[in-house]
C-alpha cells in the first residue's frame, strides 16, 4: 500500500482534536516494561539530551530513547505509521539541533525512499534510576 504525504497536513491538525482511545498490546506493555526495567518517571522535558545513545520504537505510537541509564518515553498524539516496521527510518526536523517538542518527524523507507507516516512530537518522559 503506498502512502501519500498529502496526508500530512492532516496529522497536524490531529492534535486539535480530542485524542482517539489507545491501547498499548499485551506483547508491546511487555518490550516498553522490560526497556524501562525498574527505572521510575521524572518530570517531562521539552528536548532530548545531546548525548542521545540509540531508540527504540515499540509501535506506532511509542519510542524510547536511551541516553546513559536515563530512558526517554516518547508518545505521540496520533499514530506515527510504521515508524516500527523494520528497514523504515525516522527523519526529524528539529529547529534546534536537537530534538524537541513540536519537532516534525516523517518516516521514511529505507529502501525504496518513500515517506510514511507523519508525526508531532510531544515532551519527553525521562525515566530515571531509582535514588
Amino acid at each position: 500500500m503506498t502512502r501519500i504525504p498529502v496526508l500530512a497536513p492532516l496529522v497536524l491538525l490531529a492534535g486539535c482534536a480530542a485524542p482517539s482511545a489507545y491501547e498499548m498490546s499485551a506483547d508491546d506493555q511487555s518490550e516498553l516494561a522490560e526497556l524501562l526495567g525498574d527505572r521510575v518517571p521524572d518530570e517531562p522535558v521539552r528536548c532530548l539530551p545531546m548525548n542521545t545513545q540509540g531508540s527504540t520504537a515499540i509501535d506506532e505510537r511509542t519510542i524510547v530513547y536511551r541516553s546513559g541509564n536515563t530512558r526517554y518515553l516518547q508518545t505521540f498524539e496520533a499514530d506515527c505509521n510504521d515508524v516500527d516496521r523494520i528497514g523504515n527510518a525516522l527523519v526529524i526536523e528539529s529547529q534546534m539541533g536537537r530534538t524537541c517538542s513540536g519537532d516534525i518527524a516523517r518516516v521514511v523507507d529505507t529502501v525504496s525512499g518513500m515517506t510514511g507516516g507523519v508525526c508531532v512530537f510531544r515532551d519527553f518522559i525521562p525515566y530515571r534510576d531509582p535514588e
